[in-house]
């Protein structure tokens, strides 16, 4: 090969590699430093969310939350900028509505490979622009700030869930936090907007111990044999390499947690709810 070929290889070497790796860092760097960004949006079409018969586990979900009160209210998004890997996260929401209880659900989609995985929050929205959410996951946890509270319970079954809510919101109420007379989709929304921007940062800490491992090992094995050795084409073969095994990494891993997700809501969902006083997950 005559060496203009050879240079001109080289740089378009150094260029995929660079795409490739500003893409795979720039989200999590900023995610670990200014924090994920967040907005929401959506309309009030109760019709827009009905059931079409494509999705069996959102139509369980839908008819379940119309026996328990939830009236539907209509479709919505909420998109994370720089959230992990991801430049943008986008999932679907569908919103319900409890005028006698004063409560909201919805129904969280999110995209592939948490397909057909349905997320079912409740919500209720206080004085002050607070907000109390309620959800399910592999574990019960419990966070708490100015903004308001979030529980999140050992278990996926959404008569257990709300019951959970309204236990959580009696509790408030005997605290001395009222509820918001503003029952519109939009109020919930804006009130979770800016819950998350006052959290903006909070969660970044936790991320960054891996995220720096990570870098540090990829500049490790990028840049120190290629200084040693005096190897022109190493640093974008083994950029390209180290990215590409990472970024596999983390998909094979969303897939895991996926399926772990679908088997735990199809058995927890397909089960009648166990009540209070046998104590499912606390917080």
């Amino acid at each position: 090969m005559d060496p203009e070929t050879e240079e001109y290889l080289l740089v378009a070497l150094w260029a995929v590699a660079a795409i490739w790796a500003v893409w795979f860092w720039v989200p999590m760097f900023l995610m670990c430093t200014i924090g994920s960004g967040y907005e929401n949006g959506g309309t009030e079409d109760p019709t827009a969310i009905e059931p079409d018969g494509r999705d069996p586990n959102y139509e369980l979900a839908f008819n379940t939350l119309r026996e328990l009160g939830y009236e539907p209210l209509g479709p919505g998004f909420m998109r994370l900028w720089f959230y992990g890997w991801y430049w943008a996260y986008r999932t679907k929401v569908m919103t319900f509505r409890s005028r006698a209880s004063g409560q909201f659900a919805f129904v969280q989609q999110h995209p592939h490979p948490f397909t057909g995985y349905n997320q079912i929050f409740f919500a209720t929205c206080w004085d002050e622009r607070r907000i109390l959410l309620t959800t399910g996951g592999v574990a019960a946890a419990t966070q708490e700030e100015e903004h308001g509270v979030t529980k999140v319970w050992d278990t996926e079954n959404i008569p257990e869930l709300e019951r959970h809510h309204r236990d959580e919101s009696a509790k408030l109420i005997a605290a001395g936090w009222r509820r918001d007379s503003d029952q519109s989709l939009e109020h919930l929304l804006g009130v979770t907007r800016d819950r998350a921007n006052a959290r903006r940062g909070l969660d970044s800490r936790v991320h960054r111990g891996n995220f720096v491992r990570l870098l540090a090992a990829y500049l490790f094995f990028t840049i120190l044999p290629a200084w040693e050795f005096e190897l022109s084409w190493w640093a974008p073969v083994a950029s390209l390499c180290i990215v590409t095994f990472y970024r596999f990494s983390g998909i094979q891993s969303q897939l895991q947690q996926a399926e772990a997700v679908r088997i735990k809501v199809a058995q927890d969902r397909m089960r009648g709810p166990v009540f209070a006083d046998s104590k499912v997950g606390t917080p």
